[in-house]
């Protein structure tokens, strides 16, 4: 079962990174700020087709910025704690099995919300607004 406090030990954990801490904004930021105005154009609030590449095509990338610096900030901070060694992955605990369910399910989430910004780039940068016409 997942427990919310090892994820919140973890996030503090990573936030004590400066490329941690800058990861962890960036990515929420980017993520809160793309749902928001996935759900405002789903629901058919009328944007300017300048506004839709900024919303579909920056924003992932400022969340997919965010997601990239997290693994590297955890493994800075696991080589200090280690003495220059990586973390190791083990099959037969729990914990680790946990942590891998929890990363696949983001996972699944997160090519969901990138299927969406594809579309809506694409859908956005094909409108005669867009193209001058």
């Amino acid at each position: 079962m997942w427990k919310p406090r090892e994820a919140l030990i973890w996030l503090r954990e990573v936030s004590l990174d400066p490329i941690g801490g800058i990861g962890i904004l960036l990515a929420t930021l980017g993520g809160l700020l793309f749902t928001i105005f996935l759900a405002l154009t789903l629901v058919g609030f009328p944007f300017s087709p300048y506004l839709g590449i900024f919303i579909f095509v920056a924003l992932p990338g400022v969340l997919v910025v965010g997601l990239l610096l997290l693994p590297i900030a955890h493994f800075r901070l696991s080589k200090r704690r280690t003495g220059g060694r990586l973390p190791t992955f083990d099959f037969e605990n729990p914990k680790h099995l946990r942590r891998l369910g929890v990363f696949a399910g983001l996972t699944v989430i997160n090519v969901i919300l990138f299927g969406f910004a594809g579309y809506g780039a694409y859908h956005v940068s094909e409108t005669n607004e867009f193209c001058g016409l």
